[in-house]
């Protein structure tokens, strides 16, 4: 329990057991919606825990109630008093409340509050002198209310409470209440403590060791269903492991059908079970989730250790999956609050997005010091980020319409000394920062292609091996198809593989190389003729040989697994050569190597360790100046509704927007990719452009995103959509505009086949609810687009040609609808 959750009535007749259902209205059970983000500068008057650790807090009217493992409090600078794991304060003033003094004989896990009365619960066994295991309710001035008489009988702790419906939920390590069997989970009459025959669903065990309970629950704001987590496998007898929603809309509670087996992974097996917190958002729509667990493989491993996610609730069935999830690398997230604007997180972390590394700084990683603000739209950081010194972790947080209350174990949070209580207020903050999306009719954009002068003459040679054509990123040649029509440059014998976007590729490659040359391979087969490849170039020819190599075969992945020479015109090049040694498994990489030709190139695999295998082969001629685009500065733009477009009128810029790749325009900025690997944006004006900020990657080599490679992109509901040249997919990931950060996970929205070619785009922007994308060719097309929750995805068979007019010159390095 969080927040106050006042009932909307309470039954007085005492029964000895209780059935619940029309009698009452549902209790609000979620914490108080916000519409702004608070103040990263804490209050200076909050009180001081000097001890221990703050694991509850609740109101009442205009007092917070503080529980935990404290044993002394202070005001600020002033007296300290002696208060055993509970004590009350003027939330104006801060004033400890010096007639709230419960005695209790142990620790204070969570309160609850029916706007009158305090119910706690936790470990203690007595409460004033009087037995009270596990569970008591107290009145404002910290005495017993005797006509609540519920108790633990059969267990170790009440880790969590929550109002509902006019019953109180009583969750913990327990297998017996009022001398009746329930196992994990019970429910009370909050007048009286009368068990709630209805409420009847055993939480059986062990995910992991230890003994089963269930850690934390939250109802949806209309009482219609409870979310509970902890160490258990079954509940009511049906496989749920560690996470289960239940029905309580209806007189008996009953297992709702929504399960997931993503809980069902280990994480580090100190663990009895990995998920700290949960809490749902004021609408009841999903809930957060925060884990331990240690990273455990991280977004390869499909896990969700240490970790925070969010789950739809409206879903039914097994099998489901969290909308987004952000790592943190290695460290828990110990606390989650939803107060959607963000979804608050407090733990012992020291990142997020971070799903690459386990206690290191991995791509795309964004600093966060053991507490944060999340987008609840895609899981990434906001800006917000006053830090805390970690300890342990943040226990609870609560949203109140005031701000933010945070109770952790550290005496340091936003800089400033506040021990183990804070309260960061809704004044001084302000909501985030979100991009609307385009409208039409509108400013239509584009930036110019980097058209070529002409056909580069230094590069004689380009094979995909094992792969379809691909379009060249420069003024070279395409890469020729050895797949659909086998390539005539090689010998017969050899067969071809082909795989998923290659995971990264290291920094011998060159920028305009497409990245799906690594997506196949031609490999040579044991017997026969070595595989060999020849190409005519005429003798004296200074030349560079550059062979693209990967070990991609979930066959081979170990070091000494594949293990082949190179020979180039009878000279071995690479003796003994191992991708997996050199550059790791599934890493695209480039070996280049200078000769002069005798009239052929021959180049040879041969077997040492299973079989030789090429990705792709390019021959350069070093006797001849290469060509390149030259700069390109201008911008050019004409008035559009979606089907007419205005004339195109160009205007120069003392940038050469060339170098763009892909662009979007936001909140009077313009957000690109550049040939450098790297994002930046500038304020915009319509045709001038403002000083140029970096957009941190935070580390996002192109082997993660491959920027140079950008065709198109826009943005839409916190996604990154973008287009690589050479590649059929439809690509996205994060990007949070408030902090101005990048996702580290790449996700693909819609794949090959699906008609769109997304291989030829060269310009891609959302406008008015629909996409536009422009092709190498010059023309202008237009597809429907579908909303999702986890992301976009354009309507199938809805393409069609906007216009083909060549004087819009609609090909280009980024194309953007300015409002």
């Amino acid at each position: 329990m969080r927040l106050p959750r006042p009932l909307a009535a309470v039954l007085t007749t005492a029964l000895v057991t209780l059935t619940w259902g029309a009698l009452f209205a549902p209790a609000h059970a979620v914490n108080i919606a916000q519409d702004s983000v608070v103040s990263a500068n804490p209050a200076d008057w909050t009180p001081w825990v000097n001890n221990g650790r703050v694991y509850a807090l609740v109101t009442i009217g205009n007092t917070m109630y503080v529980g935990g493992t404290f044993t002394q409090v202070q005001e600020p600078n002033a007296s300290t008093y002696p208060r055993q794991y509970l004590f009350a304060f003027d939330l104006t003033t801060g004033a400890i409340s010096k007639t709230f003094k419960p005695e209790l004989d142990g620790e204070v896990n969570t309160l609850a509050t029916d706007g009158t009365n305090l119910f706690v619960g936790g470990t203690f066994s007595t409460v004033n002198g009087n037995p009270r295991p596990r569970l008591v309710a107290l009145n404002a001035s910290g005495g017993i209310v005797s006509g609540f008489t519920a108790s633990i009988t059969s267990g170790s702790e009440v880790d969590d409470l929550d109002l509902a419906d006019g019953l109180l939920f009583v969750a913990g390590a327990f297998t017996g209440i009022n001398g009746s069997s329930r196992s994990g989970l019970a429910a009370v009459d909050p007048s009286t403590g009368t068990l709630a025959n209805g409420v009847n669903i055993p939480f059986t065990g062990l995910h992991n060791n230890g003994v089963s309970h269930v850690a934390k629950i939250d109802v949806t704001p209309d009482g219609s269903a409870l979310v509970a987590v902890g160490n258990f496998t079954t509940v009511g007898g049906s496989a749920r492991e560690q996470m289960a929603m239940l029905n309580i809309s209806n007189q008996t509670a009953t297992l709702s059908s929504w399960a997931t087996s993503r809980f069902v992974m280990q994480c580090s097996p100190k663990f009895d079970t990995y998920i700290r917190d949960i809490d749902i958002d004021p609408t009841g729509t999903y809930v957060a989730v925060g884990t331990t667990g240690a990273f455990n493989g991280g977004v390869g491993a499909n896990t969700l250790c240490d970790t925070v996610t969010r789950w739809e609730l409206g879903r039914t069935g097994s099998g489901q999956n969290p909308t987004w999830v952000d790592y943190a690398g290695g460290d828990t997230t110990w606390s989650v609050t939803v107060t959607g604007e963000a979804v608050y997180t407090g733990g012992h972390y020291r990142w997020y997005n971070n799903p690459y590394r386990g206690d290191h700084v991995g791509p795309g990683t964004i600093k966060r010091r053991a507490i944060a603000a999340l987008d609840p739209i895609n899981g990434m950081p906001l800006a917000w980020n006053p830090g805390r010194s970690p300890g342990e972790g943040v226990f609870i947080m609560i949203s109140t319409p005031d701000g933010l209350w945070v109770g952790d174990d550290t005496n340091s949070i936003g800089g400033e000394f506040h021990p183990r209580l804070a309260f960061f207020p809704l004044a001084g903050g302000a909501p985030a920062v979100t991009a609307s999306e385009a409208t039409l009719p509108g400013e239509l954009y584009t930036l110019p292609s980097g058209a070529c002068p002409g056909a580069d003459p230094s590069i004689l040679y380009r094979v995909d091996a094992g792969g379809p054509a691909l379009p060249s990123d420069d003024c070279g040649p395409d890469w020729s198809d050895d797949a659909g029509s086998s390539s005539p440059y090689h010998n017969t014998g050899s067969t071809t593989a082909t795989y998923n976007p290659v995971s990264s590729v290291d920094s011998t490659v060159p920028s305009t190389t497409p990245a799906a040359v690594f997506s196949s391979e031609r490999f040579d087969p044991s017997g026969g003729a070595e595989m060999q490849w020849g190409f005519p170039v005429a003798q004296g020819t200074h030349l560079q040989v550059r062979l693209y190599l990967s070990d991609r075969c979930f066959c081979t992945t170990a070091v000494g697994s594949r293990v082949f020479d190179v020979q180039i015109d009878g000279s071995t090049v690479l003796d003994n050569w191992d991708a997996n040694a050199a550059v790791g498994h599934n890493v695209g990489t480039m070996r280049a190597f200078d000769i002069t030709s005798d009239g052929s190139v021959t180049v040879t695999f041969l077997h040492q360790v299973q079989n030789p295998t090429i990705d792709g082969i390019e021959i350069i001629n070093k006797d001849v100046t290469p060509i390149v685009p030259g700069p390109q500065q201008w911008v050019a733009h004409r008035s559009f509704d979606g089907s007419t477009a205005g004339a195109r009128v160009q205007q120069n810029s003392s940038i050469d927007w060339s170098r763009a790749r892909g662009a979007f325009y936001a909140n009077g900025s313009i957000y690109y990719g550049w040939d450098d690997g790297k994002m930046y944006r500038r304020t915009m004006k319509t045709t001038s452009f403002g000083t140029q900020h970096v957009v941190s990657t935070n580390g996002l080599s192109p082997s993660y995103f491959p920027i140079p490679s950008v065709t198109g992109m826009f943005l839409e509901d916190g996604r990154l959509y973008y287009t690589l040249k050479g590649d059929d997919r439809l690509y996205y990931r994060y990007f949070e505009i408030d902090s101005n950060t990048v996702g580290a996970v790449t996700f693909v929205a819609d794949g090959p086949g699906s008609g769109f070619n997304w291989a030829t785009v060269r310009g891609l922007t959302l406008a008015g609810g629909d996409l536009y994308l422009a092709r190498a060719d010059g023309t202008l097309w237009t597809a429907g687009w579908n909303p999702g929750l986890e992301h976009g995805s354009p309507v199938s068979g809805s393409l069609s040609l906007v216009d083909n007019d060549p004087s819009q010159m609609w090909a280009s390095r980024g194309m953007f609808v300015r409002n």
